[in-house]
């Protein structure tokens, strides 16, 4: 999603993440009102979209219906929005949020592979990953994000290098 809004946003178009308290706050209708009247053409990311659009027989009564007459509506804008639903619970959506029209491509993005892991270590902080290879399968991007981060505050303390802080961070 990163990528994309950083590709989009080259391109001056507008990307919009959402997360389900931001609905509680403003309420969908308005939040996509203005959306459609303001910001489009643009992406919205819907994140952990379990939380707004769980089975209905689990005895949701949420946002779902809200949700869904939306995205039914959407082909018909002028201007073209695209909307991506993020979710780690898959098996709790709504039978109806998963049907074509709605969220017509389902990707399922498995944890980095111990090259992805180099890489995004080198990326990130230029050295090695020596020190999590250990914990590849384990982690995601964000935690290798994380790590890093944790990383690098341990070297400006202790002295040591990045690399050599790896796995305590992980800890």
């Amino acid at each position: 999603v990163s990528a994309t809004f950083n590709r989009l946003n080259e391109e001056k178009i507008t990307c919009l993440y959402v997360t389900g308290d931001s609905f509680r706050k403003v309420g969908f209708d308005d939040t996509f009102r203005f959306v459609i009247k303001y910001l489009a053409p643009c992406m919205v990311v819907l994140e952990d979209f379990d939380l707004l659009a769980f089975d209905r027989a689990m005895g949701n009564r949420g946002l779902i219906g809200d949700i869904l007459s939306w995205l039914n509506g959407i082909e018909d804008m002028k201007k073209p929005i695209v909307v991506v639903g993020s979710t780690n619970r898959f098996d709790v959506l709504d039978a109806a949020a998963t049907r074509p029209c709605r969220f017509d491509r389902r990707y399922k993005l498995d944890f980095p592979t111990e090259k992805e892991v180099s890489e995004l270590w080198e990326k990130m902080v230029g050295t090695s990953p020596n020190g999590i290879k250990n914990y590849v399968g384990k982690v995601t991007g964000a935690h290798i994000r994380e790590i890093a981060n944790t990383a690098r505050m341990m070297s400006e303390t202790t002295g040591k290098s990045v690399g050599d802080c790896a796995e305590q961070a992980v800890e």
